[in-house]
């Protein structure tokens, strides 16, 4: 259904893909051109974390910009079968759900599928979905940041959830209504670690791993694919042979010098082996209290080796589920005690957890580890939260921990399983437990500040930053100060501009420095510090700042507007403790959409520019510069009391009249002020007095018969 305008370019782009393989890289530039693939890529990850199985054959929205080079781009919306509301399944996995061939019907027919089959076929894109979706991972999807926004949508809403429910009745029940967002919260307990093993199995990727990154205090700020990090360091999960791309940008008054790579090979001792034999439980009833302790008398208990269960055929020791196979036992229970001469050499430890369903693990008695089970106390009748299937029955997950309460000599550990349903088909049990140390060898130094790494286990990379010793090598490189129809801003919008250039041989923060229109105010606007990727500037690079008083719109927008009739532009740092110029350009009157720059770059001559040059190289044609005065005007202060003072520049000196007129209109259109005044010429000041207004919005229009 089309909602507006025409369907015929996204027609186009759907027989394209049907007709075009994408692991061409002429095929997936022709894609690219006609659709935003970096923020398809993020709509991608997104309905693959949630869950969302109405989709992609429904829920689809998208939408492109009515012009010769706008990209489509998709909606979020609709994601109510997310996070398990009809059918809990943490473990689904999306990626080959999203990519199946034989649907054939609703969620998930072959035509919606399609285009991100075509997508993941080239390299570039499945690379970079890759490197993406680890990083979200690790950030965006962590069980921690997820809860936490959780629990504050809860908290703003939970004091008035109960007039929703007594207006609508539904849920039944406050009650009820808390169970669901325990669902959303154990969705993202146990997602992550699913999301992992999908992806390594549908990619055929490599283990994962755990890589450090080291504190950089204030320094300087780390970008690690694409994503800034915490600057007290990082810790997160990757793929082993995996590269990962690592940028380090130094702050305000400091230079990036190294990265330090202490290698840490990972030494791994089974403390307890996978397939051991275990005392089990399985009357269908739970054992006595202390039955986790290690001085528990479990001689009536039974024996056998692992794999234990029943259903699937594999199993070397098989249990007991009761009289009823439609009434099966809620839980069983497992006890292990194994001897470790002397733990202290241990700096982690992992557990790999085959479990069909529900999982609590203790060591000596203290409870260490909790998959897929509630958060609260688990007695007999506690089922677990979703049923596993598939090959995710018989795989062996992988839990680090950094401690265990272990001591030298005997063990114990003891596990209690729990089905999800009385008619639950099987049960699988086994577990290995694996003691970790690292040994370290020489230190290893990259003197890149952009760099790709393939991480190792136990390895930990830091950025060492040095402060500046000389000036930055920045350089205002082009103007333009009239810009009417030349180059847009992020926005679309057609704003003054001013091109910084770095002709030094190190990566240069923005944030920190200083830019003004008025060098005896050299502290006039502050670059934030809140994007470094937009702000650093690389060797022989340019960064272009918008001149247009609207510092919301980002980083690089500043708090004022170049005047088209000259006027001056300083950029200062603090160096040494004293706030020093670092370049400045004092300019005349400015043409319409004609830049005026340096040639060649950094030089000391200044040229008017027919070929405007933003971010790129500047060039001068000798062609003459038809210069064409641009009318501007400037009242100030907005808002205002009493008075507003009133500067007119390039008033047109041909004009049908010399008078210059000013009026003041309300919202309504009602005329309130209308002043006139004689020109003297092109340049000119006038004030106009309010005391007599009254406050509120109005709107100043102003000019001569031009």
């Amino acid at each position: 259904e089309v909602f507006a305008g025409s369907a015929s370019n996204y027609i186009q782009l759907d027989n394209y893909l049907n007709s075009h393989s994408l692991s061409i890289q002429e095929n997936y530039e022709w894609v690219a051109d006609r659709m935003d693939v970096d923020e398809y890529m993020n709509y991608l990850m997104a309905q693959l974390y949630f869950g969302n199985d109405d989709w992609p054959g429904n829920n689809l929205k998208y939408w492109r910009q009515h012009t010769v080079n706008g990209k489509w781009r998709w909606i979020l919306y609709d994601l109510d079968f997310g996070m398990g509301l009809y059918g809990f399944d943490p473990a689904q996995d999306m990626l080959s759900f999203a990519t199946a061939t034989d649907g054939p019907n609703w969620p998930n027919p072959p035509w919606s599928t399609l285009m991100i089959r075509r997508l993941f076929e080239n390299e570039t894109f499945r690379n970079a979905f890759i490197q993406r979706y680890m990083m979200h991972l690790n950030t965006t999807f962590s069980e921690v940041r997820v809860i936490q926004v959780i629990d504050s949508l809860y908290g703003r809403i939970a004091g008035d959830f109960q007039k929703h429910i007594d207006q609508w009745h539904q849920p039944g029940s406050m009650g009820e209504w808390e169970n669901n967002v325990e669902q959303l919260r154990d969705f993202a307990r146990m997602r992550p670690e699913f999301v992992w093993q999908n992806m390594r199995n549908f990619f055929s990727l490599g283990d994962v791993i755990s890589f450090n990154i080291g504190d950089c205090d204030t320094a300087g700020t780390v970008i690690v694919n694409g994503f800034s990090i915490p600057r007290e360091g990082f810790s997160g999960r990757f793929f082993k042979g995996y590269p990962v791309e690592l940028e380090a940008l130094p702050a305000c008054g400091n230079t990036f010098y190294r990265w330090e790579i202490k290698p840490g090979e990972l030494h791994e001792e089974v403390l307890l082996p996978a397939h051991s034999s275990w005392k089990y439980f399985d009357a269908g009833y739970a054992p006595a209290p202390g039955w986790t302790d290690p001085g528990f008398n479990d001689d009536p208990w039974s024996e056998g080796e692992a794999e234990l269960g029943y259903g699937d055929d594999n199993e070397v020791t098989i249990l007991n589920y009761g009289p009823d196979p439609e009434n099966k036992y809620n839980a069983y229970y497992f006890r292990c005690k194994f001897d470790i001469p002397d733990i202290s050499g241990y700096s982690g430890y992992t557990f790999r957890l085959m479990r069909d369903d529900g999982a609590v693990v203790y060591v000596n008695g203290e409870e260490v580890l909790r998959v897929n089970m509630r958060e609260g106390a688990v007695d007999y009748s506690t089922f677990a939260i979703t049923y596993v299937g598939g090959d995710d029955e018989f795989t062996y997950f992988e839990y680090s921990l950094d401690e265990l309460p272990l001591t030298n000599g005997t063990n114990l550990i003891s596990v209690e399983m729990h089905q999800s349903s009385p008619t639950s088909s099987d049960i699988s049990f086994d577990l290995e437990l694996l003691g970790n140390y690292y040994t370290t060898g020489e230190m290893v130094y990259i003197y890149n500040s952009h760099t790709e790494f393939e991480p190792e286990e136990g390895i930990t990379i830091t950025p060492v930053f040095t402060a500046n010793l000389e000036m930055p090598e920045l350089i205002i490189n082009e103007i333009m100060a009239s810009n009417q129809a030349a180059y847009t801003d992020e926005s679309g919008e057609f704003e003054d501009w001013i091109e910084i250039y770095n002709a030094g041989e190190q990566a240069i923060n923005l944030a920190g420095f200083y830019f003004t229109d008025d060098l005896s105010n050299p502290a006039k606007y502050r670059i934030p510090d809140t994007d470094p990727a937009q702000t650093t500037i690389h060797p022989g690079d340019y960064s272009v700042l918008f001149a247009d008083q609207d510092t919301l719109q980002g980083p690089l927008h500043l708090n004022f507007r170049l005047g088209a009739g000259g006027e001056e532009i300083g950029l200062f740092t603090e160096f040494q403790g004293t706030l020093t110029l670092v370049d400045s350009v004092i300019f005349g009157p400015q043409a319409i959409d004609i830049s005026y720059g340096r040639y060649p770059d950094g030089a000391t001559v200044w040229k008017e520019m027919s070929e405007y040059t933003p971010g790129a190289k500047n060039k001068y044609s000798t062609t003459a510069v038809d210069k064409i005065a641009q009318f501007s005007m400037e009242a100030y202060p907005n808002p205002a009391s009493d008075l507003v003072y009133i500067h007119v520049h390039n008033s047109s000196t041909d004009a049908a009249s010399n008078i210059f007129e000013v009026q003041l209109f309300d919202l309504a259109g009602r005329l309130i002020l209308h002043n006139e005044w004689t020109t003297p010429g092109s340049e000119f000041s006038c004030i106009l007095e309010l005391s007599q207004v009254p406050p509120g919005f109005y709107l100043l229009k102003a000019g001569n018969g031009n």
